[in-house]
This record gives C-alpha cells, sequence and structure tokens, in this order.
C-alpha cells in the first residue's frame, strides 16, 4: 500500500527561504504541506517555481503589517486541490490565517493561531466552534500549522480550547504516537536549542487509523551543506507518514 507523506512548517518568509524549502521538499517528498508565515503577496509567491520542482499551491496571502499569510502545497500528479475557506468568519482583523482544501477524499488545513494572548484566544474560540460547528469529524480532517500554544501553564486557556476539539474528535497526532516524548519544535534563537512545541498537525479518526510515523525534523532547523546561510527559520518541519494515500473523487 502506498503511503501519504504530510507537513506543516512555518517557513518564515518564502522568498528568502526558497532554496532551503525546495532543497527539503526534493530530500523529503512530502505529499501535501502546510505553510504558515510566508510573507509577500500572491504575486510575489513563488508559485512557478514550486510547480517546475512538481507542486502546485494554494496561497493566502498576508493583509496586515503584523499578519504573515499561509499556503498549501500538493505534489503533483494529485488532483489540484478545491478551496473549502479562506479565513475565519469575523476574525479576520487580527491577522490569524486559516486555509481549507479538499483533495478526493482529505480535507487539508494550513493554520495560523495569532501570538498576542487575548487575540489568540478569541481566535481559538471561534476556530473550534467552526470547527465543530461546520465540519464532520467523521471524515478525513487535517489541520497543521502553528498554533502558537506551548504545554506550560501560562497557556492554560489556550491548551483548554486545543483539547476541546480532541474531545470533538481531532487528536494530536504527535502525541497519539509519541505519549512522553517533548516533541519540541521552536525555538527563540537560531544558533539555541528548540524548546517548545509551536507546530502541530490535528487529525480525526480517519487519520488517527492511518498513521504510521511522526517527526520534528530538526536538520532543516539549521545550515544544510551546500546552501548558503540565509538565516534558516526558528521552526522545524513537522512530518507525518499515513499509511492510505488519499482516494480521488469519482
Amino acid at each position: 500500500m502506498e503511503s501519504l507523506r504530510i507537513a506543516t512548517w512555518p517557513v518564515n518568509g518564502i522568498n528568502t527561504r526558497l532554496p532551503y524549502l525546495a532543497h527539503w521538499l526534493d530530500s523529503r517528498k512530502p505529499d501535501f504541506v502546510a505553510l504558515q508565515k510566508i510573507r509577500g503577496s500572491v504575486e510575489t509567491f513563488p508559485a512557478n517555481k514550486l510547480s517546475s520542482i512538481g507542486y502546485c499551491s494554494v496561497v493566502f496571502p498576508p493583509s496586515f503589517h503584523y499578519d504573515f499569510g499561509v499556503a498549501i502545497l500538493v505534489r503533483k500528479p494529485s488532483s489540484r486541490p478545491k478551496v473549502l475557506e479562506r479565513g475565519l468568519r469575523n476574525q479576520q482583523h487580527y491577522g490569524a490565517r486559516l486555509l481549507t482544501v479538499e483533495v478526493g477524499d482529505l480535507i487539508f488545513s494550513s493554520v495560523y493561531v495569532p501570538a498576542e494572548p487575548r487575540r489568540k484566544i478569541a481566535w481559538l474560540h471561534d476556530f473550534t466552534r467552526y470547527v465543530c460547528r461546520d465540519l464532520d469529524a467523521a471524515k478525513r480532517i487535517v489541520f497543521c500549522g502553528d498554533f502558537n500554544v506551548d504545554e506550560k501553564p501560562v497557556t492554560k486557556r489556550a491548551r483548554q480550547l486545543l483539547e476541546s476539539l480532541a474531545e470533538s474528535g481531532y487528536k494530536d497526532l504527535y502525541r497519539c504516537l509519541h505519549p512522553h516524548r517533548y516533541g519540541f519544535n521552536f525555538g527563540k534563537s537560531r544558533d539555541g536549542p528548540v524548546t517548545a512545541r509551536l507546530n502541530r498537525v490535528l487529525g480525526t479518526q480517519e487519520v488517527v487509523d492511518d498513521v504510521r510515523g511522526v517527526w520534528v525534523d530538526l536538520e532543516y532547523r539549521g545550515p544544510i551543506l551546500g546552501l548558503k546561510d540565509r538565516g534558516w527559520t526558528l521552526s522545524a518541519p513537522l512530518i507525518v507518514d499515513l499509511d492510505r494515500r488519499v482516494r480521488e473523487s469519482v
């Protein structure tokens, strides 16, 4: 049975880090990628370059100075993604992002939750309402992204909202396989260690049943041999391997 690889990565400026992203795509060959902090506009997004290396893209660019934008990449020859959702109702002024697409039987989202505490709580509250009200947890659904929620007491209310998602059927795929590992994927300095777990992949039971591997790709948080140091991102990619590929719609 062919596998399916999905991943999420807050790249913090896609054009600045395009050589790293292209190298990573060629090395890891993910089928679906959720990107956050892309910065730039639709016009400056490197869609043609990504297409030339085998990926079609959907972009939801930033619109405020404190907004970063998200994107989704789908590896060819999968069907072109159908956009289901751009943004979260009543929350766009917070500068967060939600982009949801459908490819075959998979619903796939790139999520960026605002970092500022009050905006974060308000956005997560509306996000959990949207997920529980508008989506069917019996389907094959994945939310990938930078949730800006660590596992520390200072983020108690935000963690409660994430836990309410789990109670509604959306599981933390890393914790499903690694309940006791730290799974850190973010560090505050480029040269320091990863000390927080801000990036997550949440999936419904249809996805959980297919998970065969989840790992933090720390190699791409630092310099890569042969590539000039362009200031790599503070976050490492998070990769999930599934046992079952997308079932194309008839």
